[in-house]
């Protein structure tokens, strides 16, 4: 009877040392995951920030060869390239597109569009993660 006693124990022993093996298993393998996520996901991050750094840098370089947009940085910095009796406080506070002439509402179209690049590259840089 004592040998059948003391196998059960050691039986019953074995299967709460085998359960305990078996959850510590289990909680490594759960950090380990955890850990090559977290890995995976700096690595996103790096790849993203420098996508997002070559973006912009392309887009510098095709602001710069844009001709409306450096004619809408001539308007607003030294007032030229404005259309011919105009000014930028008449054709940019117009309260309406009706009041202005062809040229004036090209020049609001480019000076616009000038200003909603930056917009757009802001509205760029604060979405993407860092």
């Amino acid at each position: 009877m004592a040998i059948k006693v003391g196998g059960l124990l050691l039986a019953a022993l074995g299967a709460v040392v085998g359960a305990a093996r078996y959850l510590d298993e289990q909680r490594q393998s759960r950090e380990t995951r955890r850990d090559q996520q977290e890995k995976d996901r700096e690595l996103r991050r790096e790849e993203l920030a420098g996508r997002k750094t070559q973006f912009i840098y392309e887009l510098a370089q095709n602001f710069d060869s844009e001709e409306r947009y450096r004619r809408a940085l001539q308007m607003i910095l030294v007032r030229s390239h404005l259309p011919e009796g105009s000014s930028l406080s008449r054709f940019l506070g117009a309260a309406s597109l009706d009041e202005l002439s062809t040229p004036e509402k090209d020049a609001r179209y480019d000076i616009d569009r000038y200003l909603d690049f930056f917009d757009r590259l802001h509205s760029f840089a604060m979405e993407l993660p860092r």
